[in-house]
């Protein structure tokens, strides 16, 4: 019985590990058994699923009708079961009882070409499928069923090749849905080939699909297709692959031993190209180092010296690649002495940081710092001009005039034609692209004259072009504007202010314009003052004391906030103000200080004072003009009982009370009394009720009250 069989495997020796692959006496039995392997390996089944609903206790064991339905789930499709092969393998796996056992026959699928818990086995070799054995087959076809479809492909094969038309890609547009399967739908391969115009009867069609079609799947295998028609068309085959390359090891290759007298290049050239770059990209080295060393003993492995090398950019990622044996060298130069196994971290961070500055600095007062230009170093392979012959220096320097009395006769713009070239933005271009530049340019030299540039200007990135243009187009830098722009900014501060237009000059005039604005726009003076007296004292700078009255919007003058300081200054500090009694003084407009301890008193409301009334004339003269225009219009007016409020209540539909001087202008003349009066008149009209809110109005109401007044009419009427 299947219990009591041992299962050999396949091979001259016998693996108990290897539990899957075996073989019986019966070899259509191994053949299933290697179709449902296949099968199994190919769908990724889980057959275990299958079995174990109809396993309850989890005995391993089901019935014979359990397992056929099982087995014809899983994979009767996938590797094309007959009941009679069915059977076979229920009776290979039927024990006393008759029933079957699942598991053992789950085991052998599940672990197809693999074995059970391999990661504790790391020296067993897994045996794989045989060749093509994981390959999607052709269905067989009759003798006579292959010479008509050989018929077919032979007549599509040579419209193939008379119309040189590629297949491939337009099949494998259909095969993008999910995943690259190889396979089309037979009514999408029908679909490609009328689109291609390769028309076949439906009869030709159904035989191509029966030798195409999977036979699990019903798909149409299309590279197999387009290789038979397509000769030019060059498929991937396991032919193309050698299972049993002997170059494929993972044996690691012996390198080399690299040491620090491997090195092309000096410490101190070394230790210079470094400083270099540290002092280009403006890095903090001893942050780099510092990461490996939590416990700031300036000591860290050699690894970590590398790896923080190579974070600083010096890798073959970064700006500068350093050689293993560069390595070696610097971490020989800063080996530790205690330990060969760690390198001093700390002293090679103050060797390279010295570009910055000098450490301890503190304690060495007159300790001249060098200039950060003296750490720069040209780019490697750059020539050094000053050992070149003289005969050399001369060639090029004719070279160079030569070349530059041409441009600035010619007026050549040479920058824009190198940087085409330049397609990395960092100052070099070819040998090649060098010439061709100046060839576009139309700048001739001589093949000599073209030997003696490139060695003066080249390195290992190439030409330097900037370099090459700075001599040959010397570039003035602007003067630096900026120290000038301050200086006209502090004479423009200098400047004497302009006089002031209007001050009050009395401290009563002050409050009362103060006391206005507040009456008229509700305002909380003290709201806008304790902000600046964190410990409620009372008092407060005068430069806080005028941000204060900023704030508050007053629109007070140098002069008149001078008056308030020198009213409201603290008797403690000159330099403070008593904020808290200027509050009490504007707030007194709408009620005093403790009113409740003084129940009997009369509170007396604030009115402030019409603006208009407060216009002056300048003598004596103008008030007797402007009592005589007024009495010229108030007799007409009386005459003729005229209404002047309707007009001016045109022009003003936001009700302000208020005209603008020429709609003040026209409405008298609407109303016939401007030819009473002339310009001159009306001017001292205008000014005398004159009020200010953003612009010049006239305030009509007060002009209409004067008016009725003067002709004595009733207040308000007519």
């Amino acid at each position: 019985m299947a219990a009591q069989k041992e299962l050999p495997s396949i091979g001259s020796k016998k693996n108990m590990d290897q539990v899957p692959i075996i073989e019986t006496g019966d070899t259509a039995l191994n053949e299933i058994f290697e179709r449902i392997r296949v099968a199994v390996f190919k769908n990724g089944i889980r057959t275990t699923e299958f079995f174990r609903d109809h396993d309850k206790l989890r005995s391993g064991i089901v019935t014979e009708s359990q397992f056929k339905c099982g087995l014809s789930l899983a994979v009767g499709k996938e590797a094309q079961l007959s009941r009679a092969e069915i059977q076979k393998v229920v009776e290979y796996y039927r024990v006393a009882d008759d029933r079957v056992q699942y598991r053992e026959f789950c085991q052998m699928m599940e672990n197809a070409f693999n074995i059970p818990e391999l990661e504790k086995k790391p020296l067993q070799n897994v045996v794989r499928p045989q060749r093509g054995a994981l390959s999607r087959t052709l269905k067989g076809l009759t003798d006579e069923e292959d010479m008509q479809c050989e018929q077919i492909l032979q007549k599509i094969r040579e419209q193939v090749q008379r119309r040189r038309l590629m297949i491939y890609p337009y099949f494998k547009d259909h095969d993008r849905g999910v995943a690259y399967t190889r396979v089309v739908t037979p009514t999408q391969f029908s679909r490609v080939l009328h689109y291609l115009s390769l028309n076949v009867n439906p009869e030709e069609l159904k035989l191509l699909l029966r030798k195409f079609q999977d036979p699990a799947s019903g798909d149409v295998n299309y590279p197999a297709f387009v290789q038979t028609v397509d000769k030019e068309f060059v498929g991937h085959t396991l032919e193309d692959v050698s299972m049993i390359d002997q170059t494929r090891t993972n044996v690691p290759v012996v390198e080399k031993e690299v040491s620090a007298e491997d090195s092309n290049v000096s410490f101190e050239e070394l230790m210079a190209r470094i400083r270099h770059i540290v002092l280009t990209n403006r890095l903090r080295v001893i942050e780099f180092f510092q990461d490996f060393d939590p416990l700031r003993s300036g000591f860290i492995s050699k690894t970590q010296f590398k790896r923080a090398l190579a974070t600083m950019g010096l890798s073959k990622l970064g700006s500068q690649d350093l050689t293993e044996a560069q390595y070696q060298m610097l971490a020989k130069y800063y080996e530790s002495s205690s330990s060969r196994t760690k390198s001093a971290g700390s002293s090679s961070t103050t060797d390279i940081e010295n570009v910055f500055t000098q450490p301890g600095l503190e304690k060495a007062p007159t300790y001249q710092v060098p200039q950060s230009e003296v750490f720069r170093v040209p780019k490697p392979g750059t020539v050094n001009w000053e050992g070149a012959s003289q005969d050399h220096l001369n060639l090029v320097a004719e070279t160079m005039n030569r070349l530059q009395q041409k441009v600035n006769q010619r007026r050549i713009l040479c920058k824009p034609c190198f940087q085409d070239f330049d397609r990395h933005n960092n100052g070099h271009v070819t040998k090649t692209q060098f010439r061709q530049c100046l060839t576009y340019l139309q700048l001739n030299a001589s093949e000599e004259e073209m030997k003696a540039l490139e060695a003066k200007f080249c390195n290992d990135m190439g030409f330097n072009y900037i370099a090459f243009l700075q001599e040959l187009q010397p570039y003035t830098p602007p003067d630096f504007m900026y120290e000038k722009r301050l200086e006209d900014v502090r004479q423009t501060n200098v400047r004497t202010r302009l006089p002031e237009t209007d001050p009050i000059s009395d401290l009563e005039g002050v409050l009362i314009k103060i006391k206005t604005k507040v009456s008229r726009e509700r305002l909380r003076v003290l709201d806008f003052m304790k902000d600046y007296d964190k410990l409620r004292s009372g008092r407060m700078l005068k430069t806080s004391f005028r941000r204060a009255l900023d704030l508050c919007g007053f629109q007070l003058k140098e002069s008149e906030i001078c008056i308030l300081e020198d009213r409201y200054q603290s008797r403690k500090d000159p330099d403070y103000v008593e904020y808290t009694q200027f509050c009490d003084e504007v707030e007194s407009i709408f009620t005093f200080k403790e009113l409740e301890k003084a129940p009997l008193q009369e509170v007396v409301p604030f009115k402030p004072p019409e603006e208009w009334k407060q216009n002056a004339f300048k003598d004596a003269e103008e008030q007797q003009t402007f009592e005589n225009a007024m009495y010229k219009i108030a007799e007409k007016v009386r005459k003729h009982q005229m209404q002047l409020f309707p007009l001016f209540e045109d022009y003003d539909r936001v009700h302000r009370g208020c005209v603008s001087e020429s709609q003040f202008h026209r409405v008298l003349t609407e109303l016939e009394l401007g030819s009473l009066v002339n310009r001159q008149e009306i001017e001292l009209i205008s000014n005398c009720f004159l009020i200010n809110q953003g612009r010049r109005d006239v305030y009509y109401i007060g002009f209409c009250d004067k008016i009725y007044e003067i002709a004595k009419f009733e207040w308000r009427k007519p």
